[in-house]
């Protein structure tokens, strides 16, 4: 009976610590295939002031109901968020343009 008990302690314990360790953690930007890098979008209700300004809206030409906003920061980088306008959210992922020094 003693093992019982144990077991069903040491089960609700899991339970309970599960939800923490699958908590994400938000790493480093990535490089995808193609060489551009991609990160992560924490808060899905906002784009960071960090972006920059909004420069350009498009519809995404693949995805009906999916929108790219573009933006360009102070160093030149461009970052393109898409939004969902049939689940009314943006995506967690961006992509980053960044901006070389070399020329053509």
């Amino acid at each position: 009976m003693c093992w019982r008990t144990s077991s069903r302690t040491l089960v609700a314990a899991i339970l309970l610590f599960l939800p923490l360790s699958c908590t994400r953690i938000s790493g480093p930007a990535t490089v995808e295939e193609g060489g551009l890098t991609v990160e992560r979008l924490d808060q899905l209700g906002s784009v960071p002031a960090a972006y920059g300004e909004l420069i350009s809206v498009t519809d995404h030409p693949t995805y009906a109901g999916e929108t790219l906003l573009w933006f360009h920061d102070d160093a030149g980088t461009v970052r393109i968020v898409r939004y969902h306008q049939n689940r009314n959210r943006l995506s967690p992922i961006v992509l980053v343009i960044s901006r070389s020094m070399g020329g053509m």
